[in-house]
């Protein structure tokens, strides 16, 4: 990680002397970030860029970063996506989420650019191709492909990581860059810090969350259409998935998070029906999969407790148990059940 963090923000460094001689650049900060989200809701893909990634390299997950380099006045000149292997390899899911994140980011620096337009040059880059075919072959597009006002590239990295960039059209790459050569950021920490659940504001929440629903292929729900609730002590976010199923956030006055529950209401019969019940256990394991310092380990501790792998009725309600720091614990409530994570 540490050798991959030093190379990606390197790029940032790098990618300078290529573009010095325009003051103009492709876009601003505030507007890459905005149209970027923008897009992810409108597109109900990828996942949302959050205001940090204006300082330095913004992890979406483990595999992938994304990065802006700017000039003296604060434009962005390049957009970089980063995809890094795992140690077997690189993930499929992870390949898909990066170039789809690519597809959104040029949108976002050139707005004129249509779906269909991002499609061609995806593929001019060979992004379509399966990700062995990437590593396989001795060209790895050193040459940019040119649409329109800009220039993109597919770069394979020292560590076998892989750099899709956004450019404009003219301005290049540095030689040094091109050599894999440069100076090492002084934005470059030793590792990224593993966010802690309970360190998370509501909106780092939601953009990890969608984060982890966005690498599941198999999930279909994500959290969105949030109903904020200010109270003198706490405020509360909540989020529905279905009618009966809904994520509860309690935040502390400081704007951190303090608990998270998933509520399942009970249907018109009184008694809560087996289809949310394993919606809920769905996004409870999302909830857990947001927070950075939660193990293998975790899980499976917090599964067996409760029984989450057996069918519903065998599931154990009003149980808890401690692991990692945390307090997890499924309770019986007036209006349902819920399954809640606290501090400890």
């Amino acid at each position: 990680m540490k050798k991959f963090l030093i190379i990606c923000a390197a790029l940032v460094t790098m990618l300078v002397s290529g573009c010095a001689s325009s003051s103009a650049g492709l876009t601003t900060t505030d507007k890459f970030i905005g149209e970027f989200n923008r897009l992810v809701g409108t597109n109900a893909q990828g996942v949302s860029i959050g205001a940090a990634i204006a300082n330095e390299p913004f992890a979406v997950s483990e595999n992938i970063f994304v990065a802006l380099q700017k000039n003296s006045s604060g434009s962005v000149q390049e957009v970089l996506v980063v995809l890094r292997p795992n140690q077997t390899g690189f993930d499929g899911i992870a390949v898909q989420e990066a170039v789809t994140i690519f597809k959104q980011a040029i949108r976002a620096v050139f707005p004129n650019v249509t779906v269909a337009d991002t499609e061609k040059i995806a593929s001019d880059l060979g992004l379509n191709e399966p990700i062995a075919q990437w590593t396989d072959r001795d060209a790895y597009f050193d040459e940019p492909v040119t649409f329109g006002d800009g220039q993109f590239y597919r770069q394979k990295l020292e560590d076998g990581s892989f750099a899709l960039i956004i450019g404009g059209k003219g301005k290049g790459l540095s030689a040094a860059f091109k050599k894999g050569e440069g100076v090492i950021s002084e934005l470059v920490r030793s590792e990224l810090p593993k966010a802690n659940l309970f360190s998370m504001t509501p909106a780092q929440f939601k953009q990890k969350f969608n984060a982890a629903c966005v690498r599941d292929t198999n999930c279909h729900f994500r959290m969105a259409n949030e109903r904020y609730v200010s109270g003198d002590v706490q405020d509360v976010v909540q989020a529905f998935f279905t009618e009966r199923v809904m994520l509860m956030l309690t935040v502390h006055k400081s704007g951190k998070l303090r608990e998270v529950a998933i509520v399942v209401a009970p249907s018109g019969d009184d008694s809560v029906d087996a289809e949310n019940l394993l919606l809920a256990r769905d996004v409870y394991y999302k909830t857990i999969a947001t927070d950075g310092l939660a193990t293998a380990d975790d899980v499976a501790k917090i599964q067996d407790t409760f029984g989450l792998a057996n069918p519903v009725f065998e599931w154990l309600i009003g149980t808890s148990t401690v692991t990692g720091g945390k307090l997890y614990s499924t309770v019986t409530l007036p209006i349902g059940v819920a399954f809640c994570i606290g501090e400890q």
